[in-house]
């Protein structure tokens, strides 16, 4: 597909698409109706309630900043402190705009446009709108929440302010002209992103090949990505860790790889605009906007307690590999299962 395709007519069309790309990135699903949003007996209500109770979903101890500089079992990229911190996006993004930012600093910028880029001041406006309704109501945790959504919508119009005069083709031209930079070069993170974006062109034994060297990186925000790479439908493969039967869902391994730096080294920190964004995506009164680390994320929002029970189960499975470079041998030979090649 050419460059220029990226640039989509149509407001509708293109905040479709971005919403969609802010979905893959944060791989849950949103409410069906208002009346789920409104109701205590929602089903992501109940599974949240059930996670935080279950006594097998539970994180062994953290490890301690000083150890984990100590340990340095991953590389965690400077730039990454600077976009969790930042309290103006348009701020970053102009910064690193005036030169030729590198890999890592262009899919940190992209990733604040695609936050950012949803919440146009008529969308603000009717959010705001929505959660001051459910605020009037007279369900104490259904107000508990909405409050908690419109001090996160408060943050987030500071924090994306800067873009009020955007379109959204903006976005999506800013966004396609970095993503050359993300994708070029040898850089962990455009490797990590080409395995993901390409991996239906390429075969399993080359993908694989590929993988191996992105994992060898031990590179944090490349691990990220690599739970792109996981959740891709042509990701068609099984993962075993101990033999026939012990097989592992792929979004569940690209969940452990993002998760890995927050659970062997403690670096745990997230940003706040990403935790808004997401949390404000789509009016959602099920879920709190409180900035949970990874780990607390995974466990109180997305899976269930056996599901989070098994994610540990595969962290451990990686250990060896992740502290001393003794990488499981089934993690480079999944089995590989019905797949289309596309040459």
């Amino acid at each position: 597909m050419k460059k220029s395709h990226l640039l989509v007519s149509g407001s509708v069309v293109a905040i479709l698409g971005l919403i969609a790309y802010l979905f893959l990135h944060q791989n849950r699903p949103e409410p069906t109706s208002q009346t789920e949003l409104l109701s205590n007996n929602s089903p992501q209500k109940a599974d949240r309630q059930s996670a935080n109770s279950s006594p097998a979903a539970v994180l062994p101890q953290k490890v301690t900043a000083q150890a984990a500089v100590e340990l340095h079992r991953l590389n965690i990229r400077p730039v990454l402190a600077e976009y969790y911190s930042t309290k103006d996006s348009k701020e970053f993004v102009d910064k690193y705009s005036k030169g030729q930012p590198s890999a890592d600093t262009a899919y940190l910028m992209k990733q604040a446009l695609m936050h950012c880029a949803p919440y146009r001041p008529e969308s603000v406006d009717k959010l705001e709108k929505w959660f001051a309704t459910a605020a009037a109501g007279d369900d104490p945790a259904t107000k508990a929440i909405a409050n908690e959504k419109l001090q996160a919508l408060q943050r987030l119009k500071a924090e994306c302010g800067g873009f009020s005069q955007f379109k959204p083709e903006d976005f999506l031209a800013q966004a396609g002209k970095l993503n050359p930079v993300i994708t070029a070069g040898d850089d962990p993170v455009a490797r990590a992103k080409r395995l993901a974006s390409s991996q239906s062109q390429r075969s399993l034994e080359e993908n694989m090949a590929e993988f191996r060297e992105v994992v060898f990186t031990k590179d944090a925000l490349a691990y990220s990505e690599l739970a792109n790479f996981f959740a891709m439908p042509q990701t068609a493969a099984v993962w075993e860790m101990n033999g026939p039967g012990t097989g592992i869902d792929p979004k569940l391994l690209g969940a452990a790889f993002a998760a890995a730096p927050c659970y062997f080294d403690g670096d745990c920190t997230r940003s706040q605009l990403a935790i808004d964004a997401q949390c404000l995506m789509g009016g959602d009164l099920s879920k709190t906007c409180s900035p949970m680390n990874i780990m607390d994320s995974l466990q109180q929002t997305r899976l269930s307690p056996a599901e989070y029970t098994r994610l540990i189960s595969v962290l451990e499975w990686l250990r060896p590999g992740v502290e001393h470079n003794q990488w499981p041998a089934g993690l480079f030979n999944p089995r590989p299962v019905g797949r289309i090649v596309v040459k």
